[in-house]
């Protein structure tokens, strides 16, 4: 879709909400929502792209999320009493109260957000437009007229009906600069012709400068206005670049900064850190004789004393040209009113002018007060370069526990890390292996059927399935119940921590998760949310270089009149089988890889009896897997893998083998945060990267977003 289709698709979705929108003025990709609580900020579970918008009506401007997660939106105009605030990493916006009094009397707690940019470039363009379309019915109205300060008389309003016409009529340079004095009306200078209606939809500004011939491209002053995004971001910057307030330079913070209140605040005006947003300060503007000095117009003679009209003569408008330079060289946040003269005074809407719009309604604002709190990510993706991940020899010491563990590798700014290995999927590496592994478009879906296999959970759980049939109203529903350690899943590092000391990767303890995050908030409880799945989500899912090692068609080639071992029997794979693997498929393994490996136990279960899958998915003589060795750990950290799964009951064989005092789930789980997937349909996998002949793909995973969630399903696609 290119950019003019785009902008008019979003006009089409922005307008559905409010049929006022007539421009798109600003937009970022992607955002997300927060809002202050009496905990401190958290989600309010709007994500997605945000829009800064023009309307034909008052309020005139505005902005609006559309939400990703969910069908409630968010939506606010900008007002003078609005508070904004463009941090290093945030913008936080304070929407004026409708009732302060009131708020305070009834002890309502005032609403805070901070909206996070993923895009750092577009943080700061959205944020300074904000703040001037903030400030907009300021520049428009707040300051005196210059005309009268500098004694030229008014001109006299147009009458329509008898009443007066609207101030906000279209005008010409010569009616702002050049108009004769009331008293000179009937002076021997040739009236100006009535300037011609202004087109629909074009802005006072958008007229004001095409008819100063200001955008440069000879277009029509009665031309409609453009559709183009950058144009109106483009005037915006021509008018108040001379102006712009400076702001603080906040030092980077991985969070968001506590607001001050306005109980809190102090009685000194000087800005700090975390003070609420203050009008900027301007450089004290110039008088208005100098003003129009400046502008070129020439000097008014002042006014009589006796009040009665000037009798000079009257100054001819400047050029375009100059008057832009004037403009940029005033350097002032000015009014139209203080640039260009009051209309005049008393003056009344015209008859045939529209009256404004009601407000548009506001999206209901989110009030996640009670859930537990999510800490704002830096970045929606991770950022972590697997190539400068160290070595296994190279792993820093970890007090209290063996050498290997990677606790605090991943922390950023003192915050723990919930991600673990998942940080080597950076974007530049799902943008390489996407450019590099899509050819074909082919997919391939990776989970097993949700009833497969029946009885895997160890917990007794199983998939419940109940459809709600409406025959009144002709329609479905449906509840669903899933195991949480039965079919395709992958496991976050809730999973499975030491078995000695029940510690989870980066410290968590086993008796921080006795309460579930969702149960905690329903009930105005708090919970630890860390580790869960719901960070993977936060990271934006989870997308890389995916690679296939199909151990057991590599060992029916290489073991010809032998019986490939059985996947219900404690055969561990060493590591020399896995490399020979690779090494026969020509497949070449690479930092932040999503490892596959295939044993054939789903191959087995389908062909299996009833008696068979029973017995083999209770594990009663052992489950195929990788072997747990310090061999295979060595070798699954200094390949920095991304994560390990496969189509096993246990990646790793079970029981597990050898004189290792920890299982290969504590390794990856525990020490490193790396997920493990389990019990994935492999079988067409294998088939289409055999036919293709490479065993390499782009992969993606979109994981549930449960706040703390020990497991997902796999949710898994293979793209070749």
């Amino acid at each position: 879709m290119d950019a003019s289709a785009r902008l008019a698709f979003n006009m089409k979705v922005l307008r559905r909400h409010d049929a006022s929108i007539d421009d798109i003025l600003e937009s970022a990709s992607f955002v997300v929502l927060y809002e202050h609580t009496d905990d401190g900020w958290a989600k309010t579970g709007i994500e997605g792209p945000m829009f800064l918008y023009r309307r034909n009506a008052a309020p005139s401007y505005g902005f609006f999320i559309m939400n990703r997660n969910g069908v409630e939106n968010f939506s606010a105009a900008l007002s003078l009493d609005d508070d904004l605030e463009l941090t290093s990493e945030f913008i936080i916006y304070r929407p004026a109260s409708e009732d302060d009094d009131e708020e305070e009397e009834e002890g309502r707690e005032e609403e805070i957000y901070g909206i996070w940019v993923f895009e750092q470039t577009q943080r700061a363009t959205v944020g300074e437009q904000m703040i001037k379309l903030q400030q907009m019915p300021q520049m428009l109205s707040g300051a005196p007229s210059i005309a009268s300060a500098a004694g030229v008389a008014a001109p006299p309003a147009p009458q329509t009906n008898g009443t007066a016409a609207s101030a906000k009529q279209a005008i010409s340079l010569d009616d702002l600069f050049g108009a004769p004095a009331a008293s000179a009306a009937s002076s021997s200078q040739p009236s100006e012709p009535a300037p011609p209606a202004q087109p629909s939809g074009l802005s006072l500004l958008d007229s004001m400068f095409q008819k100063a011939s200001l955008n440069g491209n000879g277009a029509s002053p009665h031309a409609p206005p453009s559709s183009n995004m950058t144009g109106s971001s483009s005037l915006l910057d021509d008018i108040f670049s001379g102006g712009a307030a400076p702001q603080s330079q906040a030092p980077p913070a991985s969070a968001l900064p506590e607001p001050t209140l306005p109980s809190q605040a102090g009685s000194s005006s000087a800005p700090t850190e975390s003070a609420a947003p203050t009008e900027p300060t301007q450089r004290e503007a110039p008088s208005a004789a100098g003003l129009l000095a400046l502008l070129g117009i020439g000097k008014a003679a002042a006014p009589p004393s006796n009040g009665g009209s000037s009798s000079a003569t009257v100054p001819t408008a400047p050029a375009a040209s100059s008057l832009s330079s004037a403009v940029q060289q005033a350097g002032q946040k000015l009014s139209l009113d203080a640039l260009f003269g009051n209309s005049a005074n008393g003056a009344k809407p015209a008859p045939s002018a529209p009256a404004p719009a009601a407000a548009p309604p506001r999206a209901r604002r989110h009030s996640l007060r009670g859930h537990a709190t999510l800490t704002p990510m830096k970045s929606r993706n991770p950022t972590y370069d697997a190539a400068r991940a160290p070595s296994w020899d190279d792993l820093p010491r970890v007090a209290g526990q063996p050498h290997g563990c990677a606790w605090g590798l991943f922390d950023v700014d003192g915050q723990k890390d919930e991600l673990g290995t998942l940080n080597f999927l950076t974007a530049a590496n799902a943008a390489k292996a996407a450019g590099a592994e899509i050819r074909t478009g082919e997919r391939v879906q990776l989970d097993w059927s949700l009833d497969r296999p029946a009885g895997a959970d160890h917990q007794g759980a199983e998939l419940s399935h109940e459809i709600i049939h409406s025959g009144a109203s002709h329609s479905n529903a449906q509840k669903l119940s899933l195991p949480s350690q039965g079919g395709s899943r992958l496991e976050s590092a809730r999973h499975a921590g030491f078995r000695k000391d029940g510690l989870y990767y980066n410290g968590l303890h086993h008796r921080d998760f006795r309460t579930s995050p969702v149960d905690a908030a329903r009930s105005g409880k708090e919970a630890v949310t860390q580790n869960g799945t719901h960070a993977w989500c936060d990271a934006g899912g989870i997308a890389g270089r995916g690679v296939l090692l199909d151990w057991y068609s590599w060992y029916a080639r290489t073991h010809p009149g032998q019986s490939v071992p059985s996947a219900t029997s404690a055969h561990a794979i060493p590591l020399s089988d896995l490399l020979a693997c690779a090494k026969a498929q020509g497949t070449e393994l690479r930092p932040a890889d999503i490892l596959f490996v295939r044993t054939g136990f789903t191959a087995w279960y389908e062909t299996a009896s009833i008696e068979e899958r029973a017995k083999g998915v209770r594990g009663q003589e052992g489950s195929i897997g990788v072997q747990n060795s310090e061999e295979v750990r060595r070798w699954l950290w200094d390949s920095h893998f991304a994560l390990v799964a496969g189509d096993a009951m246990d990646w790793e064989v079970r029981p597990a083998t050898g004189s290792d005092t920890l299982w290969l789930h504590e390794w990856l789980l525990a020490m490193w945060g790396m997920p493990i997937g389990k019990m994935l349909d492999l079988e067409s996998l294998s088939e289409t990267c055999e036919r293709l002949g490479r065993w390499s793909f782009f992969l993606t995973a979109a994981p549930l977003r449960l706040p703390g969630g020990v497991s997902s399903p796999a949710n898994m696609v293979a793209i070749f």
